[in-house]
């Protein structure tokens, strides 16, 4: 009988271990199969990302950009828009402040479209300056060294600014290469003759060193950049520059000589001159907040001397 319950306990210990053993490979089965389906999955979706996918028309779509070149992308904008906002200058008045929050909201409602319109608006109202401005030099003639009012050339010092090169470290030369524009953009200039009759509608004498300047060059953009220009006003425009975008704000004893943008001028003060000068005082908002200059002469050499920079500002 013992013989027998030991053959019997054997078997039941040979079935369970038959058992295991066949548990132990299922389990390793269904392991592999796992691994396997693991293996497929991570093929196909490396394939994915290196076959382009198809938009709803069925043309392959661009690539997703990877998560490096996405940062890179994102950090080179964000150094653009640092180095655009370094390029532009301080905004010190309300106006100034007030036209760049409207410029702001311009361009952030502004679609492509209207941006190519405004781009080709620019470019055909430059065409129509430059063509007006060849009309203009033809009937002005040729410049006449007699008709100054100083005895000596006061713009060498101009003339030799208008010869130099752009400098390495000008932060606005590379703006004016892709943009076509000019560091100095320069009218022709007028004769002696109609100076005279703009002093007579303005019933005042220019100041010689204004004078001077606009028989050779009768109006000029200077310093022109990304952000930045001094508009010196030509003596023909003075009085629609006063009806026009100062809408009669400016009144005597002052008179517009330099745009500087976002509303400020540099104004001739006509009731304190001297030598036949009047002094260029800074005018904003309706008020002149202090003397730039004693004449237009100097206010041009100290801004040559300061590279463009609004020394007033100090």
């Amino acid at each position: 009988m013992a013989e027998k319950k030991t053959a019997s306990q054997k078997k039941t210990a040979k079935k369970a271990a038959s058992a295991k053993k066949t548990a132990a490979k299922k389990k390793t089965a269904a392991k592999k199969k796992t691994a396997a389906k693991k293996k497929t999955a991570a093929k196909k979706k490396t394939a994915a990302k290196k076959e382009p996918s198809q938009d709803a028309a069925g043309a392959p779509a661009a690539p997703a950009p990877a998560k490096k070149t996405r940062k890179k992308t994102a950090a080179k904008k964000a150094a653009s828009r640092k180095t655009e906002a370094s390029l532009r200058p301080p905004l010190r008045t309300t106006a100034e402040r007030m036209a760049a929050r409207a410029r702001e909201a311009v361009w952030a409602i502004s679609s492509d479209k209207t941006q190519e319109v405004r781009e080709a608006l620019v470019v055909a109202d430059r065409v129509s300056e430059e063509e007006a401005g060849r009309v203009a030099a033809e009937a002005a003639g040729p410049f006449d060294p007699a008709a100054r009012r100083t005895n000596r050339d006061p713009f060498g010092f101009f003339r030799d600014e208008l010869d130099r090169e752009d400098e390495a470290d000008d932060a606005h030369a590379a703006w004016r290469e892709a943009s076509g524009r000019q560091a100095h953009e320069l009218a022709p200039g007028v004769s002696g003759a109609t100076l005279s009759e703009v002093e007579e509608r303005l019933g005042i004498q220019l100041p010689k060193s204004f004078h001077d300047f606009c028989l050779e060059w009768n109006g000029a953009t200077l310093f022109v950049g990304q952000g930045q220009r001094y508009r010196v006003i030509p003596a023909t425009a003075i009085v629609d520059e006063v009806k026009g975008p100062l809408v009669n704000r400016m009144v005597r004893p002052y008179l517009p000589a330099v745009d500087l943008g976002a509303g400020d001028y540099l104004a001739f003060d006509t009731g304190r001159g001297a030598s036949g000068e009047y002094p260029l005082v800074w005018w904003y908002l309706g008020d002149a907040k202090k003397r730039v200059a004693t004449s237009f002469a100097q206010w041009l050499r100290r801004l040559v001397e300061a590279r463009g920079r609004p020394y007033w500002w100090e």
